[in-house]
């Protein structure tokens, strides 16, 4: 496997552990210290990911127009790491959403560039591997950031949560400083005669018919954070929940290479629809308050299955020969696409809660889910 995939893998690593140090007691600092109501939970989510997504496609444009992807990638590391501090300033919910914001134009400058690399760093028969191992050390930050989340926990009490924010630094600034080590793109020269802005065209009907199916699923698919709201206001401590959360990574860590390598034999495409049928019953079982242990390793293998699938499938319909001028920009929209529908589906999800109870965000999400699965089945 390609070094680019390995470096990139140590980089996100550190960069998902500060993130996933957070994580977990977000929700919690946002309900119970800054009594925001669930709909804000919802619009906060959901807003930080339309941010990052619309950034995405002019990342990932710019990026192939450049022919450059390592400025993006550190750039982007770089301001979320910065707003990781400002959380722990806010005193309302609003100022939340500024620094969640903020965190998120982060990860949309340098998410399309980072794929594009990894992609032009692979052939396309290893793609799914490659976007699994990627996934899967980005998955281990996040699997040992809520264990020092707890052990800190422990150590402070819940009355410092706002100390979390400030040491998230640390592992930020790591990540920040590793990104010096990637190699620049193949692909050096600027492409001057790269598409204009935001556009597409050149990528085949295939794609813009997946665009569709995906958006439909990520309309359905709202923030894992009413996952953690939901187990912990069925009884669970924060600990418990915690826990459950690092259960749900350490399977997706584990999981995404094998997984990402199995998508390369069998079709990626075909494990794409076994996801969302794992992921209809899962949500299912959250609406009807199953075991939450088994539902967040259920939810581990959909990540798995699913999340670098995913990008290896957009890179797969990147025309052979195209990749240079239309890589970054396939992998733009694939996250716009994302980001818009997941506001819709968290704010969404926030007011479902809010009128109908807990288990309501979760029907909506498993119904959703079955209907994305019907347009993947039609999908060639």
């Amino acid at each position: 496997m390609s070094p680019v995939v390995w470096k990139m893998g140590v980089i996100s690593f550190f960069a998902d552990l500060s993130s996933e140090l957070l994580y977990p007691i977000t929700p919690v600092f946002l309900t119970q210290v800054l009594h925001a109501s669930m709909a804000s939970v919802g619009l906060i989510e959901g807003f930080a990911e339309l941010t990052a997504s619309l950034l995405k496609v002019w990342a990932g444009q710019v990026s192939d127009r450049m022919g450059k992807r390592k400025v993006f990638i550190w750039g982007g590391y770089l301001l979320s790491t910065l707003s990781k501090a400002s959380i722990g300033f806010a005193q309302g919910w609003a100022g939340v959403l500024v620094a969640r914001s903020l965190d998120r134009v982060g990860k949309g400058v340098r998410t399309a560039p980072r794929d594009a690399l990894i992609a032009e760093a692979v052939p396309k028969k290893d793609l799914g591997l490659a976007f699994g191992i990627h996934r899967g050390m980005d998955t281990l930050g996040a699997v040992i950031g809520p264990l020092l989340a707890l052990a800190f926990l422990e150590a402070w009490g819940e009355e410092r949560l706002r100390d979390f924010y400030f040491l998230a630094l640390i592992p930020g600034t790591i990540a920040v400083l590793l990104c010096f080590a990637l190699p620049e793109s193949p692909a050096k020269e600027r492409n001057d005669g790269a598409r204009g802005r935001f556009s597409i065209e050149g990528l085949p009907r295939r794609y813009f018919l997946f665009l569709i199916g995906w958006g439909i699923f990520s309309f359905a698919n709202s923030s894992d954070a009413f996952l953690l709201l939901s187990v912990q206001k069925n009884g669970n401590p924060l600990v418990r929940v915690v826990l459950m959360y690092c259960l749900f990574n350490l399977v997706y860590a584990l999981s995404s290479p094998a997984l990402g390598k199995l998508a390369d034999r069998w079709g990626r495409l075909n494990l794409m629809k076994a996801s969302l049928l794992l992921f209809a019953v899962i949500y299912w079982g959250f609406a009807r308050a199953w075991n939450p242990w088994i539902l967040f390793a259920g939810y581990g293998v959909f990540m798995g299955m699913s999340e670098g699938v995913g990008k290896a499938l957009v890179a797969e319909m990147v025309p052979a020969g195209k990749e240079k001028e239309l890589g970054g920009s396939a992998q733009g929209w694939f996250g716009l696409v994302t980001g818009v529908a997941t506001l819709g589906a968290s704010l969404t999800a926030g007011l479902l809660w809010d009128a109908m109870g807990p288990s309501a965000p979760f029907v909506y999400g498993s119904c959703g889910a079955l209907l994305s699965l019907v347009v993947f089945i039609l999908l060639k």
